[in-house]
């Protein structure tokens, strides 16, 4: 694989599309220093705008429901418009992993500031997420800890911290998650979204969680998990299976599984031996972007950032409303996004889109303007939109509909 042809690949993988004009500046930096350039971004990001403030009260249902609308209308112009898109690439990655649903938690709020805590710790440690999650609000109230009693601790907390947060299945015992139950109790949460110890409701005595015995703290146990053998392994995967979508090769699993451990699971460090990684460029280009993914990579390569209050709908629609996954287990991707209803679902979009679009826009004047209207495209699209998938007779299209097509093409359904 040729170096640009590598830059191009990283670019895709770590954010949404790629302009021409991030292409060509990739291209005179070379791999190395755009990947540098790209880490530092994610690390250093801060937003440009805040999400919406929520109402109060919560009861108010409208209110409450436009204020999603708003959260979600926001979140998509943050990663359409954002000069690091590998911080939000995280940052979607962290909302699937912690999947946290509007629909039962109805506090805007919450789901808001649970969205700054994926971006503040996101790409750092993953002892420290994880610290802040099992105190986090939202994820609380969506667990049932939040009125969590010592005499007859909940274990919803404790079974997914398990089971989809670290270790995984088969990686601890019924017993662990009674014993690491008693350690979620003595928090309660107030009006204000704030999470305050509970000394009246905390368990009082020693616990056994795995081979971790004593008088524990919740906090204890979580900074052990986090770098837990069978966690690292777990969380590697994970992040490799989103960026790079392909099997990891045993030796390359092995080697980050240990720089997991050594770095106290940071994603930056990690991600950066990902995005080096010969294993990661040999990946055949079969990633499929989800409908929110593909919605922003359109808004990206067209610039057109007016997403409205409605928007939730198709998304929800497509199958992908962000601040309400389905379940614990947040959305089926991948392969599972193919098939009839989907490719509807995401010509809608794209029909969306175009709508929206004033008739002097940059593109659809290139395009009345392009001896070749298919090269054109491929250009504005960084690449991704290759010249073979569109039709030969593009040229006798309205430049509406010939961009229609091109949207539609399966060239932005991969990355």
């Amino acid at each position: 694989m040729l170096e640009e042809q590598r830059i191009d690949h990283l670019l895709r993988r770590s954010g949404f599309g790629v302009t021409p004009q991030e292409r060509k500046a990739a291209h005179q930096r070379g791999y190395r220093k755009t990947l540098q350039r790209l880490l530092h971004k994610s690390g250093t990001y801060r937003l440009s705008e805040s999400p919406p403030i929520a109402p109060m009260p919560h009861v108010i249902v409208p209110l409450t429901l436009v204020s999603f609308g708003q959260g979600v209308a926001w979140w998509l112009k943050t990663m359409a418009t954002t000069d690091s898109p590998l911080n939000e690439r995280l940052t979607m990655f962290w909302h699937r992993h912690f999947a946290t649903s509007g629909a039962k938690v109805f506090r805007p709020g919450w789901m808001f500031e649970q969205n700054l805590t994926f971006r503040r710790f996101g790409t750092g440690a993953f002892s420290d997420l994880l610290g802040k999650m099992v105190e986090d609000p939202a994820l609380l109230s969506w667990l049932d800890a939040d009125q969590n009693p010592g005499q007859s601790p909940n274990e919803n907390l404790a079974r997914e911290l398990l089971e989809l947060f670290t270790l995984g299945i088969g990686n601890y015992s019924e017993a662990d998650v009674k014993e690491l139950a008693k350690l979620t109790t003595g928090q309660r949460l107030t009006l204000g979204g704030k999470t305050l110890p509970h000394p009246r409701g905390e368990y009082q005595g020693p616990v056994a969680v795995l081979d971790y015995k004593g008088q524990l703290k919740l906090k204890d146990v979580v900074q052990r998990l986090a770098v837990h053998p069978a966690t690292a392994r777990r969380m590697v995967a994970r992040l490799w299976d989103d960026f790079a979508a392909s099997t990891i090769p045993e030796s390359e699993s092995a080697r980050l599984v240990d720089l997991w451990m050594q770095s106290r699971g940071n994603v930056t460090v990690v991600m950066r031996e990902i995005f080096l990684s010969q294993h990661f460029h040999d990946a055949p280009r079969q990633r499929v972007n989800s409908p929110v993914e593909y919605w922003v990579t359109c808004a990206r390569l067209l610039e057109s950032h007016d997403f409205r209050l409605d928007d939730a709908a198709l998304l929800h629609q497509a199958g992908e409303l962000l601040f309400f996954p389905p379940s614990v287990k947040g959305w089926d991707l991948g392969p599972a996004l193919i098939h009839p209803s989907a490719l509807q679902t995401r010509l809608k979009i794209a029909q969306r889109i175009v709508s929206r679009l004033p008739e002097n826009h940059f593109v659809l004047r290139g395009l009345a303007r392009a001896a070749d209207p298919a090269r054109y495209l491929s250009h504005v699209s960084g690449g991704q939109i290759r010249v073979e998938t569109l039709p030969s007779d593009l040229h006798t299209f309205e430049p509406q509909e010939a961009l229609l097509l091109a949207l539609a093409s399966p060239d932005l359904w991969l990355s």
